[in-house]
């Protein structure tokens, strides 16, 4: 009996000193997790990666990959504030929270992280309620705690475009391409508009913004001798965001309406990832 507990004593000792260690990680998630519990949050992230899509010497785990992604949010890590909003939006391994997911979004979209500005632009676009299943005259709150805003939405769009995110790259041309979806935005058509941005996505691979090109776009397409490329029209005004004042280097050159949109109730919201 004696011999059993000491047994399983030191099998706690070396569970406790092992502080978390996945014994199955080789490679690149092996040196990741070396440098994440000396505090390195790219790595944190970084590992929350391996673990995510199951490569670099880790298998897949949500779970653990929810943990990391943790890990490097508690130290300010934009990337991970990212991820793990993505994980509560979808609800991957954790209880999913929307609301939070958007606070995440916000948070990483603000230290200027490109994904997170664009989802960020998608949840004031999302029309869904948590009471209704739709908001009736964009008056009630969506899932994310957010009112139906497209104007905002373009905004974050404009900036995740910006800072290269082929994504909202494909979604700025997909906005001056319709009048309808234009006028909504609170922006004008412009087809060469919608071509530069298309044009860009493509470049880094947007399979979507390739067929637009090569389709709809394809009769007014410049040919591939032309030394400039068609002037953009960017949306003004664009409007200012809640709880954020662009610094002088982000700042889009056009200026921002006076119209201060009323989130008194979000200004201070905080909440603590358990």
């Amino acid at each position: 009996m004696k011999k059993f507990l000491t047994i399983i004593i030191l099998l706690t000792i070396c569970s406790a000193c092992n502080n978390g260690k996945d014994s199955s990680l080789s490679g690149k998630a092996l040196d990741l997790y070396e440098k994440a519990k000396k505090g390195d949050s790219e790595a944190m992230n970084s590992l929350g990666n391996c673990y995510a899509n199951g490569q670099d010497g880790a298998y897949l785990n949500h779970e653990k990959a929810v943990y990391w992604y943790k890990q490097a949010t508690k130290k300010g890590n934009a990337a991970g504030q990212c991820n793990l909003g993505n994980c509560l939006e979808e609800g991957l391994d954790v209880k999913k929270n929307c609301k939070k997911a958007a606070e995440l979004y916000r948070k990483s979209a603000e230290q200027g992280y490109a994904e997170a500005q664009y989802r960020l632009g998608c949840c004031f676009e999302n029309n869904e309620s948590e009471k209704e299943g739709f908001i009736r005259q964009h008056q009630e709150k969506n899932i994310f705690g957010l009112k139906h805003e497209p104007k905002y939405a373009f905004w974050w769009y404009h900036k995740a475009a910006e800072n290269g995110y082929a994504e909202a790259q494909y979604k700025l041309g997909e906005i001056y391409l319709s009048s309808n979806e234009s006028r909504e935005y609170g922006v004008s058509e412009n087809t060469e508009a919608a071509k530069d941005w298309f044009r860009k996505a493509a470049e880094q691979g947007h399979e979507g913004a390739k067929k637009k090109l090569e389709t709809q776009l394809a009769e007014n397409t410049p040919s591939a001798t032309s030394k400039e490329p068609p002037e953009v029209i960017h949306p003004s005004p664009l409007p200012r965001i809640p709880r954020q004042q662009p610094s002088q280097k982000t700042q889009p050159k056009v200026s921002p309406p006076r119209v201060e949109p009323k989130r008194k109730e979000e200004s201070n919201t905080k909440y603590r990832i358990e």
